[in-house]
C-alpha cells in the first residue's frame, strides 16, 4: 500500500510538473517580446523570431528527452530543472545586455542572436520535461496505462500553455513584472527539482536553492542622460518609464522611444515636432474656444494639455490604461474625457462631423504606426468624423526620400486618396534623413502655407492588403536601438 501511495504521489507530481512546464514556457515566450520591446519596440519580426526560436528549442528538447534511458531519467530530470532555473535568472541580462555591448545600432541579425542566446536553451529544457515525465510515469505500467499517461501529459502541457499565455498578458507582465516572473518560475523549477531529488539531503538542497535564488540581481535599466527615473511600470504593450531633470521638464518613454516631453512651467509640449503640431493647429484655428479636439495617442497628456490651454474641449484616446495612470500622476490630469481603447475602434464608433481637429501621435512602441491606422478605410473614417473644415495632423517617423521611404510613400499615397487637401512639414532640411514628418489633411480645400506636397505614387494601403509593418521594418533597418 505504501509503495502504491508513493507511486501515485510521484505520478501526480509529474502531471503537475508538465502542467507547470507548459504554463511557464508559454508565459516566458510572451514575456520575451516584452523584454525586447524595451530595446527595439514591438516589431512583428521580433515575435516571429522568438516564436521560431521557441519551437526549434521545443523540438530539440522533445528529441533529447526521448533519448534519455529509463535508468538515467531520475537523475537527469532534477539536473534539467535546476539548469533551466539558473538560465531563467539570466534571461533579462542577455536580452537587455547583449545589444548594449554589441553595437550602438541593432539590426535583425543581432535580434536573432540575442533571442537565440536568451530563449533557445530554456525552450530545449522545457521541451525535455514531457518525454522525461513520460519515461518516469510509465515505468512498471502496462501498454494501455502508458498510452493514457502520454495523452494526459500532453493534454496537461497544452492546457498549461494556454493558461501561461493568458496569465502572462493579464497577470505576470502587468502585475508581477518581467524579471520577477522569471524568478518565480525559476524558484518553482528548483522546488520540483528538490522533490525529484531522491536523497536525504533534499531539505538542505532546498534551503541552499532558496538562499541562492532570492538575492540574484536583475538588470537595472539606466539612461545615458542625466535624468532621474521617477516611475517605471509594465504597461499592456510595453514598459513605461517617466524621467525628469527635476527642474524644467518631465518626459515619458514607451519601450525604447521618447514618446512625450512637457515643460513643467507651461504644460506645453517640449519636443519640437509636438510643438509644431500645436502651432499648425493654431494657424488653422486661431481661436480654439468652443472647438472640439481629438487626440489619438495620449502619452503624457502633453497634446491634450496644450489644446486645453487654448480653450478646446478635448477627448483623448489611449489604448494602455497604465500610460493613462502614469500620465495622470506625473503630468497632471486633463479636464476632458480620456477613453481607453484602440484609436481605430474609437474613430469607427464616433459620430459624424464631431471634431474640428484630430492630432495623431500613436506608435507601436517603436517608430511604426499600427497597421490599422494607416489604411484607406481608416482615413475614410477620419474624414467622416471631422467637421467639413476640420484638420487631421499626424506625426510620422521615417525618411521622405531615398531607399527607406517606401513606408512614407505608402501612407502618404493612401492619405492623398482620401482627403481633398494634404501636405507635409519636414523637421529637417535633408529630406533623405530619418525624421519626424508632420502630415496634414482635411476634407476641405485649404491653404497649407509652407507645406510640401505628399507623394502619391506609392501603394494604397487597405484593411485587406497592408504590408506597412514590413515597410516600417525596412525603414528602420539598423536603427532598432541607439545608446
Amino acid at each position: 500500500m505504501e509503495q502504491t501511495t508513493s507511486t501515485r504521489s510521484s505520478t501526480l507530481a509529474l502531471l503537475l510538473l508538465v502542467f507547470f512546464g507548459g504554463m511557464a514556457n508559454l508565459a516566458t515566450e510572451i514575456i520575451g517580446p516584452r523584454m525586447f520591446a524595451s530595446m527595439y519596440g514591438s516589431a512583428t519580426a521580433i515575435w516571429a523570431v522568438i516564436i521560431s526560436v521557441t519551437l526549434v528549442g521545443l523540438s530539440i528538447g522533445y528529441a533529447m528527452g526521448g533519448r534519455i534511458p529509463s535508468a538515467r531519467a531520475p537523475r537527469v530530470l532534477p539536473f534539467v530543472l535546476v539548469l533551466n532555473a539558473v538560465y531563467l535568472l539570466v534571461v533579462s541580462w542577455l536580452v537587455w545586455g547583449i545589444p548594449a555591448i554589441a553595437a550602438p545600432y541593432v539590426d535583425i541579425w543581432l535580434i536573432g542572436t540575442t533571442a537565440t542566446a536568451a530563449f533557445l536553451l530554456p525552450s530545449i529544457l522545457f521541451g525535455m520535461l514531457t518525454p522525461l515525465s513520460i519515461t518516469l510515469a510509465s515505468r512498471g505500467r502496462t501498454h494501455d496505462e502508458t498510452t493514457t499517461i502520454v495523452g494526459n501529459l500532453y493534454a496537461l502541457g497544452t492546457v498549461g500553455g494556454v493558461i501561461g499565455a493568458l496569465s502572462a498578458a493579464y497577470f505576470w507582465i502587468p502585475v508581477v513584472g518581467l524579471s520577477l516572473s522569471l524568478r518565480i518560475f525559476a524558484f518553482a523549477l528548483v522546488g520540483f527539482a528538490v522533490y525529484f531529488y531522491r536523497s536525504e539531503w533534499r531539505g538542505l538542497a532546498a534551503l541552499a536553492a532558496v538562499i541562492w535564488i532570492i538575492p540574484q540581481p536583475n538588470w537595472v535599466w539606466a539612461t545615458d542622460d542625466d535624468l532621474r527615473l521617477v516611475a517605471q511600470s509594465e504597461g499592456y504593450y510595453q514598459t513605461v518609464r517617466v524621467y525628469t531633470d527635476d527642474e524644467t521638464f518631465i518626459q515619458m518613454h514607451l519601450g525604447p522611444t521618447f514618446q512625450s516631453k512637457m515643460w513643467l512651467d507651461t504644460m506645453e509640449p517640449a519636443y519640437d515636432y509636438a510643438a509644431t503640431m500645436i502651432d499648425l493647429t493654431d494657424e488653422q484655428f486661431p481661436d480654439m474656444s468652443g472647438r472640439r479636439a481629438l487626440v489619438l495617442g495620449g502619452a503624457g497628456h502633453t497634446m491634450a494639455h496644450a489644446l486645453e490651454n487654448r480653450g478646446a474641449t478635448v477627448t483623448e484616446v489611449e489604448i494602455d490604461p497604465v500610460i493613462v495612470e502614469l500620465s495622470d500622476e506625473y503630468f497632471g490630469e486633463i479636464d476632458g474625457d480620456v477613453v481607453i481603447t484602440d484609436a481605430r475602434a474609437y474613430v469607427n464608433a464616433a459620430p459624424d462631423d464631431e471634431f474640428d481637429v484630430i492630432l495623431f501621435d500613436a506608435f507601436d512602441s517603436g517608430t511604426g504606426i499600427p497597421a490599422q491606422l494607416t489604411t484607406r478605410e481608416y482615413f475614410a473614417e477620419i474624414s467622416r468624423v471631422l467637421k467639413p473644415d476640420g484638420v487631421y495632423i499626424s506625426n510620422f517617423i521615417g525618411s521622405p526620400q531615398g531607399r527607406q521611404s517606401d513606408a512614407y510613400s505608402a501612407v502618404t499615397s493612401t492619405m492623398v486618396d482620401g482627403f481633398a487637401t494634404t501636405g507635409a512639414y519636414f523637421t529637417r532640411e535633408d529630406a533623405s534623413v530619418r525624421q519626424n514628418i508632420l502630415l496634414v489633411a482635411s476634407p476641405a480645400e485649404l491653404e497649407l502655407a509652407g507645406s510640401q506636397p505628399l507623394p502619391a505614387d506609392g501603394r494604397i494601403l487597405t484593411d485587406d492588403r497592408n504590408p506597412v509593418e514590413v515597410l516600417f521594418e525596412q525603414a528602420r533597418n539598423g536603427l532598432y536601438f541607439r545608446r
